[in-house]
């Protein structure tokens, strides 16, 4: 029982994290604890991460609270080093190897050592429910940035959080406040800048609640507000527009009543960042869950566009609603960031003289013509225009020498302009879903492209130039009309690691064999007609649908090749030198050279030369020299044998990511976000709430030869292809009570 007890353990835990100075300590102490006699109640499971500087203090920790009672807690939390203290709780996403150590519950109160860490400055408090009096009051001044989670606030606690004069940011994830609560005190955090307050609410029948207005007023001096998955009525948006000091003001899935209008906010001058993302379902207190009930802005005022000093402007997913004429937009000339989705478009905005706009995203609008005048947006770096009706692309998107992304795919455009090819700093571009039926010329001249996707079109035939784009990472090529060669050039592109080739009508010649690659895709799964491709011997990236492709037969692989002529003139020259210097000694030397000319079909020298020297203790004084000379001119068959030895040069490993979360297709982190929110085998994670998105607090863990895709994730490849299972990733194994990552070679 404990061997299977070690195994499921193994499947669903990352390795420990090899833990240094007070860090290492923290975690022996917590491994110290477990009774050993049941590998469940392994306590230094409570510890997701831990950071120390470069003299070994411990800066940052992130941890659950299970199984620990105050002075072991005061314990871990002894060091007054600490920045950052993250208190975890163990949600749904969590694997349920961690049921034994959460069923004894987590500690109640806070520690009291929490008072001594002078130097602690984010504190994240969503592992626990319950706030008892002084609880809050024990937090040190020092803490900057404080997140509390799923619980109820208590009066006592918001009279005592007053105490924290130094506060900058605060977070109420799905915090409720009673109704009857007196919220003034709030108006003493006077340094308060950021507050992000989410309603949270993860029942099924998602009934509405509203905001409180009044809530909002008490913090005059905000920078930065973030409302998430509340219903706003008219009240709530005359008490947003009273804050006149804000700067940036981002409203996320949240519900309107019918008659609320926006315009108010308009008194918002200082205003820089304004978005208004989404919609709330289900608005009213039924419980319908088909209701499929959207309680979107019935109308968005044109007033927004007086907001001169805006940088970023979102709007998007607001259902059903009355959109302004956006001629005005041309006013907002210090916009950067530039997004109108679902905002039924059906003309190109007037943006051409915003010269500062950096992304522009107009996804899912009904937009058919791009303007010429498009290029005069030098700066762009990203832009979005999926889900549209555009059908071709004007010269002078060639102007765009900045950007990096360019989003088409759903579309109908049909043809490329040869402009294209002076994109050279884009990195990804997305042409899928349109009716592209070649690739210019031109195209190979994007260097930094490591992304290209162009499924679902109508290509007939894979270009060579892809090959020159030497950057490239990702290339889908798959459903379109293929029915021609891989050219072998692509085993050129050796930072290549994704091909995609499958429900095309014949790629031909050899597969791929480049090193790089880690994920291939030649058929569809269950296709009975194979391509006229076989792999090659080299190659091991095959997806499971590629079982059935052939190995390719020895003698397109083979180095040796085999001549045969017609005509031949042979000159043989016969020379022998005998030598003795001594009476005793008798040197011999023997020279042959050979000389062949071929007439037929092409010209070939050969020349051999032999030398054999004889030692001897008969006596001679005789010196020979013979000299033979032959002549032939008769027609002869000759074969001539040439072999060739090829070396090939392995490409020096660099890091295909930055951070572990890019495995998974999540950002990494900036450098200002260091709380540690959740813990998997990709590594730390932290939240961008400006992007609100997840993003990779954990670097890449680089190679110089990954052997398959496991090790990115540190785990070994299996020695043997018996497969257990299949996750996300691909297929596991257990082997020396280890888990270990199935190599792509298996699907052979």
């Amino acid at each position: 029982m404990k061997v299977i007890a070690f195994v499921i353990s193994i499947l669903f835990f990352s390795q420990v994290m090899a833990y240094s100075g007070d860090c290492k300590e923290i975690y022996d102490f917590l491994y110290g604890k477990s009774s050993g006699e049941d590998y469940g109640e392994d306590y230094s499971k409570d510890l997701i991460s831990c950071n120390v500087d470069e003299n070994g203090k411990v800066t940052e920790i992130s941890m659950y609270t299970y199984c620990l009672n105050e002075t072991e807690l005061n314990t871990i939390l002894s060091y007054n080093t600490i920045t950052s203290l993250y208190f975890d709780d163990i949600h749904h996403y969590h694997s349920s190897g961690m049921d034994t150590i959460r069923s004894c519950g987590s500690t109640k109160a806070l520690p009291s050592a929490l008072s001594d860490l002078k130097n602690l400055e984010y504190l994240n408090l969503f592992g626990y429910f319950s706030y008892k009096e002084s609880d809050i009051a024990k937090l040190p001044k020092s803490i900057k940035h404080l997140s509390l989670g799923d619980t109820t606030f208590p009066q006592v606690s918001i009279n005592e959080i007053t105490n924290l004069t130094n506060l900058e940011q605060l977070s109420l994830i799905g915090t409720k406040i009673p109704s009857d609560a007196d919220v003034s005190p709030f108006k003493n955090l006077k340094n308060l800048k950021k507050l992000y307050v989410s309603n949270n609410d993860k029942t099924m029948t998602y009934t509405s609640e509203y905001l409180n207005p009044f809530f909002i007023s008490y913090f005059p001096n905000l920078k930065q507000l973030t409302l998430e998955y509340y219903v706003l009525n008219q009240d709530a948006i005359n008490s947003l527009a009273t804050l006149t000091n804000i700067d940036e003001l981002i409203i996320k899935e949240c519900g309107y009543d019918p008659e609320v209008i926006i315009d108010p906010l308009k008194k918002l001058t200082n205003l820089q960042i304004l978005e208004l993302q989404g919609t709330y379902p289900h608005c009213t207190d039924s419980v319908d869950l088909f209701s499929n009930y959207y309680c979107p802005l019935t109308e968005i005022s044109e007033s927004i566009f007086e907001l001169t000093k805006l940088k970023k402007l979102t709007i998007s997913g607001q259902r059903s609603t009355i959109y302004p004429s956006i001629k005005s937009i041309s006013k907002l000339v210090n916009l950067e960031s530039l997004t109108l989705n679902d905002f039924n478009i059906k003309e190109f905005p007037d943006i051409s003289k915003l010269s500062n706009l950096v992304y522009i995203d107009l996804t899912a609008n009904s937009i058919s013509t791009i303007p010429e005048n498009i290029g005069n947006l030098s700066n762009l770096e990203i832009l979005m225009l999926s889900k549209n009706k555009i059908n071709n692309l004007p010269e002078s998107i060639g102007d765009l020498v900045n950007l990096k992304e360019l989003l088409l795919d759903n579309n109908e455009i049909t043809n490329l302009p040869e402009s294209i090819g002076n994109l050279t700093n884009l990195e990804i571009l997305n042409l899928n879903k349109n009716k592209i039926t070649s690739i210019p010329s031109t195209f190979g001249n994007m260097k930094s492209l490591m992304k290209f996707l162009i499924s679902y079109n109508e290509l007939t035939e894979i270009s060579e130039c892809i090959s020159e784009n030497i950057n490239l990472k990702e290339l889908d090529l798959s459903y379109n009309k293929i029915d021609s060669e891989l050219p072998k050039s692509l085993n050129n592109l050796t930072n290549l690691l994704r091909i995609y080739l499958e429900g095309n009508i014949n790629v031909k010649g050899e597969t791929l064999t480049n090193e790089s690659l880690i994920s291939c895709k030649y058929l569809v799964y269950g296709q009975k007609i194979l391509y006229s491709i076989c792999k090659a011997k080299e190659h091991t990236c095959f997806s499971y649908t590629d079982k059935d492709i052939p190995l390719c037969p020895p003698s397109s692989t083979t180095t040796t090749t085999t001549t045969t002529t017609t005509t031949t003139t042979t000159t043989t020259t016969t020379t022998t030198t005998t030598t003795t210097t001594k009476p005793s000694t008798t040197k011999t030397k023997t020279t042959t050279t050979t000389t062949t000319t071929t007439t037929k079909p092409s010209t070939t020298k050969t020349k051999t030369t032999t030398t054999t020297t004889t030692t001897t203790t008969k006596p001679s004084t005789t010196k020979t020299k013979t000299t033979t000379k032959t002549k032939t001119t008769k027609p002869s068959k000759t074969t001539i044998k040439t072999t060739t030895k090829t070396t090939t040069v392995k490409p020096t490993a660099t890091p295909k990511y930055k951070c572990m979360s890019e495995l998974k297709g999540y950002p990494c982190c900036s450098k200002e976000i260091s709380i540690v929110l959740k813990h998997d085998q990709y590594g730390d994670w932290g939240y961008d709430f400006k992007k609100g998105k997840w993003c990779g607090l954990t670097p890449y863990k680089s190679t110089q030869e990954e052997k398959c895709w496991s090790e990115a994730l540190g785990y070994k490849c299996c020695k043997k292809c018996n497969a257990l299972y299949r996750d996300s990733n691909g297929l596991w194994g257990i082997e020396n009570f280890k888990r270990c990552g199935i190599p792509s070679s298996c699907s052979k």
